[in-house]
């Protein structure tokens, strides 16, 4: 299928795509830059929100707010990119760790990952998935992931799915759990043959997961079975959302850099936009039903 950039210039780190069907507008973070970007129809991107560490991901929040993740902390801001302050009881993270992928979970509570922030530390069970509600409440769900990746659910909310990276699979769990925290190693898991990034879940179930190095999505159902591979005009997908009015559009992130100097990949460390692959759902707000 064809794909279309939409963003202006290539990215280093580009993530966690999230359409927020309250404005019709599409987010995005470039980790290693620290920047979150904005696009909606008839405007140029542009940069909402920076941390001169780095920044993670974007989710939203009641009251046509965003949550931010990076180097400085979890923090609310405004649809206009104004700081409201940190996020009570998120988890203050050592200098090793950084904050990773996550979204927000039925009951509008944020589920977020962690990871080591060296090369060295990434094959490390290091990793962790925290819940933070809106009152302050701080969980961990999961521990000894190595990197904590794509956050996900069934659409009935009964399971959760979340990226292993490293050890190539994706935890397929009940929801909400029962016994905190897991090991991740006594979870239930769909093993892969590719490095699973960000996921999202199409309004039938299904997975689809950005492979980045294998520069495809893959199609998948919870028993683990591959529907489709779609490949991709860049090798490095990191993350992908539906958007859209109808909900029918497939945003990807791409990155460079695991790409080396000289790379002749034109799409790579762009947004990518892709139709005929399934339909999303809108995205849950953090605090929206507490």
């Amino acid at each position: 299928m064809d794909f279309t950039r939409i963003s202006l210039g290539a990215g280093v780190l580009p993530e966690g795509p999230l359409w927020d069907h309250r404005v019709r507008r599409l987010y995005w973070v470039d980790i290693n830059q620290g920047l979150l970007w904005c696009a909606w129809d008839g405007a140029l991107p542009s940069v909402l929100w920076s941390d001169d560490d780095y920044l993670s991901g974007v989710w939203l929040a009641h009251g046509g707010r965003l949550v931010v993740a990076g180097g400085h902390g979890v923090h609310l801001i405004s649809s206009e990119g104004d700081d409201l302050g940190p996020v009570p009881g998120a988890p203050n993270l050592e200098r090793r760790m950084r904050f990773n992928d996550g979204a927000v979970d039925p009951q509008g509570r944020l589920v977020i990952g962690t990871m080591g922030r060296t090369e060295q530390d990434f094959s490390q069970p290091l990793g962790k998935l925290y819940r933070v509600d809106a009152r302050g409440v701080c969980e961990e769900l999961i521990t000894g992931l190595t990197i904590s990746n794509g956050v996900g659910w069934s659409p009935d909310g009964s399971r959760l799915y979340v990226a292993d990276t490293i050890r190539r699979r994706v935890l397929n769990l009940p929801y909400p759990i029962q016994s905190m925290p897991l090991l991740a190693d006594d979870c239930d898991a769909i093993s892969l043959d590719v490095l699973p990034d960000g996921l999202t879940v199409r309004s039938d179930g299904t997975l689809v997961v950005a492979c980045i190095t294998a520069g495809q999505l893959l199609l998948l159902l919870p028993s683990g079975e591959v529907l489709d591979r779609v490949e991709l005009p860049a090798s490095c997908p990191t993350a992908c959302c539906f958007g859209g009015i109808g909900m029918d559009r497939l945003f990807v992130t791409t990155s460079t850099h695991l790409l080396a100097t000289g790379h002749t990949e034109s799409e790579s460390g762009h947004v990518l936009e892709g139709k005929g692959l399934g339909y999303g759902r809108p995205e849950v707000e953090f605090g929206g039903n507490v």
